[in-house]
C-alpha cells in the first residue's frame, strides 16, 4: 500500500466505507431474498395447486381454453405481485435509513466537518419514496406486474402450448408452469438488488446535495472486479468505461446505471480546509479489486472470490494490466484492438449518457483528442456547444437531433485540426434555386448555410435512399454536414486552387471524364463525379464516415485541396 496525501486518504476512505457498507447491504439483500424467495415458493405451490384444478375441470384441451385458463393467473397471481412490490419497498426503505446514517457519518468524517448537515429520513419515508417515485420510467408496482407478464406470462404461455401440441395431460402442463414460475423468482432477485442500491445512492445523494457548498463535484467509482462481456457478469463496461470520470453536482449518467448495478459517487470537497482541516491536496489513492469466476449470484448466492488485492488508479488502468485473457473477456477483441492502438480512450466506450458505444460509433471518434459533450438538451444549449468550437451559431427551429448531427460533424473536424467554418446560419436566398438542399457551405462569409424550408425531419430518410443510390457517400444523418464542412475544408487548404475550380465549375459544369469519371461513381458516389469540389466534399464525408478509399482517387482527393490526417 502507497504512502496516500492527505486528500487521497480522504478519497480513499471513501471508498473503503462505501465498500464495508455495499458488503453489508449484501448480506442484508441475502437475507430479503431468502424471505422474498421463500413467500414466491409458496405462491407458485398455491397457483399451481389451483390452476391444477381448473386445468382437470376443463375437459378436451383447446387453444381458446388454454388461453382463457392462462390468462386467469392475472387473477391468481395478483396478491403474490402486491406482496412482492411491498417486501421490495419495504426492504429498500430499511436500505434507505440506513445508508443514509452511513453517508451522513462518512462524508462528515465521523462528525468532524464543521457546519455539516446531517440528512434523516426514516424507513417508511424512503419506502414511501420508492413507491411513489419512477425508476427507470416505472413505478415499483409497476415493474412488478411488467416482470410477470413480460417474463412469466409470454414464457409460460408458449411453454404450455407446446406441450398441448405433444399432447400432454395436464398434471404435465401444470410442472410447465412451475418451471415458468422460477422466471418471476429471478426478476424479483433482480429488482430488489436494484432497489436496495438505489435506495444507497439515493441516500447518498441526499446527503451531498445538503452539503454541497462543501463540495466541487462527484467521480464515478465502479468494482475493480473482471468483465465477462458475452455473459454479462462482473464490471459491465458501460460503467468501467465511467470509472474515475468526474462531474459537477447533479451532472452526469443516472446511478444505479442498470440493474443490479454497483457503482456508487465519490465525492469530491472543494478543498480540506473547505471541510476545516488544514491538510494539503494531492490524488494518489488505492482501491480494493476483486477477481471472480464468470457466474451470476442470482439468488442470494456468492461468487468465490478467486484474487484481491489493491490497485492505484481507475478501472482502464486496472484492467489494460491485466493478461491479455482477461482483456479479450472483459472488453472483447474489436473493443480491445482500437485501445491498444491508441485511437481511443477507455472512457470513449460509453456516451455522455453512460450509453455503450457500437464498434463503428468507436471507430468514427478516431481521435483521442475528441471534443465531447453531452447531447443537448434543447437548441439553446446546441447553439452553445457551436459556440465551444469556436463557431457562432443560431439553430432557432432546427429539430434538435439535426443541431445535435452539426456540432457533432463540427467537433470531429476541429478534433483533427481541420478548418470549420466560421458561423452556422439559416440563409433564404441560397436555396432559391435548390429547394431541396438541406445545406450549402458559401465561401465569401466562410458560412455553413442551413435551408428554412427543408423539412429536416426528413433529412435521415432521405440520406439513407441517396446512399442506397450511390448517390452519396454515405448514409450517415451528419453527410449532408460533413459534405459541406469538406467543401470548407478544401477553400481553407488551398484558396486560390478552390476560387478557380469554383469559377469554372459554375462556368463550364466541370465534370469529371471518361475512367476517372467511372472510378470515382463506383468507388464513391455519383454526386462526386459532377466534379472536382464535389469529389473533395464526398471523399471528406466517406472518409469521416470511417470509409477507405485507393490511393488514386486519395491523390486526386488532396490534388484539389482535400486534407486528411
Amino acid at each position: 500500500m502507497p504512502d496516500l496525501s492527505p486528500q487521497a486518504s480522504l478519497e480513499l476512505y471513501q471508498i473503503a466505507r462505501n465498500v464495508i457498507l455495499r458488503t453489508q447491504l449484501d448480506a442484508y439483500d441475502e437475507a430479503v431474498l431468502k424471505r422474498i424467495l421463500a413467500a414466491l415458493d409458496k405462491s407458485k405451490r398455491e397457483i399451481s395447486a389451483r390452476f391444477e384444478r381448473s386445468a382437470a375441470s376443463m375437459g378436451e384441451w383447446t387453444a381458446d381454453r388454454l388461453e382463457s385458463l392462462f390468462y386467469e393467473l392475472d387473477d391468481m397471481s395478483l396478491g403474490v405481485r402486491t406482496a412482492l412490490a411491498n417486501d421490495i419497498a419495504e426492504a429498500a426503505g430499511y436500505a434507505g435509513e440506513f445508508a443514509g446514517a452511513q453517508h451522513n457519518d462518512i462524508l462528515s468524517l465521523g462528525g468532524r466537518v464543521a457546519g455539516f448537515e446531517s440528512v434523516a429520513l426514516t424507513a417508511s419515508q424512503y419506502r414511501s419514496f420508492f413507491a411513489a417515485t419512477p425508476l427507470g420510467g416505472f413505478l415499483l408496482q409497476e415493474w412488478v406486474d411488467r416482470a410477470f407478464s413480460s417474463s412469466m406470462q409470454r414464457a409460460m404461455l408458449t411453454d404450455l402450448q407446446a406441450g398441448v401440441l405433444q399432447g400432454e395431460g395436464y398434471p404435465e402442463l401444470v410442472r410447465r408452469l412451475a418451471d415458468g414460475f422460477d422466471l418471476l423468482k429471478h426478476e424479483a432477485v433482480t429488482l430488489a438488488r436494484t432497489y436496495v442500491q438505489t435506495a444507497n445512492v439515493t441516500a447518498s445523494q441526499m446527503v451531498a446535495q445538503a452539503n454541497s457548498d462543501i463540495l466541487r463535484g462527484w467521480r464515478w467509482c465502479a468494482t475493480l472486479e473482471h468483465g465477462y462481456h458475452q455473459s454479462g457478469t462482473g464490471t459491465c463496461l458501460r460503467c468501467a468505461a465511467l470509472d474515475g470520470e468526474e462531474f459537477t453536482l447533479g451532472e452526469g449518467p443516472p446511478l444505479p446505471l442498470h440493474p443490479r448495478c454497483r457503482c456508487f459517487p465519490v465525492w469530491l470537497t472543494k478543498t480540506w480546509r473547505d471541510l476545516g482541516i488544514d491538510m494539503d491536496e494531492l490524488e494518489d489513492v488505492a482501491r480494493p479489486y476483486t477477481v471472480r469466476p464468470d457466474e451470476n449470484i442470482d439468488e442470494g448466492g456468492r461468487r468465490t472470490i478467486l484474487e484481491s488485492g489493491f490497485h492505484q488508479g481507475n478501472y482502464a488502468d486496472w484492467i489494460m494490466g491485466r493478461s491479455e485473457e482477461v482483456q479479450l473477456n472483459a472488453l472483447g477483441p474489436g473493443r480491445l484492438a482500437l485501445l491498444k492502438s491508441g485511437e481511443i480512450k477507455f472512457s470513449d466506450l460509453v456516451d455522455g449518457q453512460g450509453n455503450l458505444r457500437t464498434l463503428e460509433e468507436l471507430r468514427n471518434l478516431r481521435s483521442t483528442a475528441y471534443i465531447r459533450f453531452r447531447p443537448a438538451r434543447d437548441i439553446a444549449e446546441a447553439s452553445g456547444q457551436a459556440r465551444l468550437i469556436g463557431v457562432r451559431a443560431d439553430y432557432g427551429s432546427l429539430p434538435l437531433e439535426t443541431a445535435r448531427d452539426i456540432n457533432t460533424s463540427l467537433a470531429e473536424a476541429k478534433t483533427m485540426g481541420l478548418h470549420v467554418p466560421g458561423r452556422v446560419e439559416f440563409s433564404a436566398g441560397t436555396f432559391k434555386n435548390a429547394m431541396d438542399a438541406p445545406a450549402a457551405y458559401l465561401n465569401a462569409d466562410d458560412v455553413l448555410a442551413l435551408n428554412p424550408n427543408y423539412v429536416y425531419a426528413n433529412l435521415a430518410a432521405k440520406t439513407e435512399r441517396a446512399y442506397q443510390d450511390k448517390i452519396w457517400s454515405t448514409g450517415s444523418n451528419q453527410h449532408a454536414f460533413r459534405h459541406e464542412i469538406g467543401h470548407a475544408i478544401a477553400a481553407d487548404n488551398a484558396p486560390d486552387r478552390y476560387m478557380k475550380l469554383a469559377e469554372k465549375s459554375y462556368r463550364d459544369g466541370l465534370p469529371l471524364r471518361g475512367t476517372v469519371a467511372d472510378m470515382v461513381k463506383n468507388e464513391v458516389s455519383v454526386y462526386a463525379a459532377e466534379g472536382p469540389l464535389e469529389l473533395v466534399a464526398e471523399v471528406y464525408a466517406g472518409l469521416m464516415d470511417g470509409k477507405t478509399y485507393s490511393d488514386k482517387t486519395m491523390t486526386l482527393y488532396r490534388a484539389y485541396g482535400g486534407v486528411w490526417k
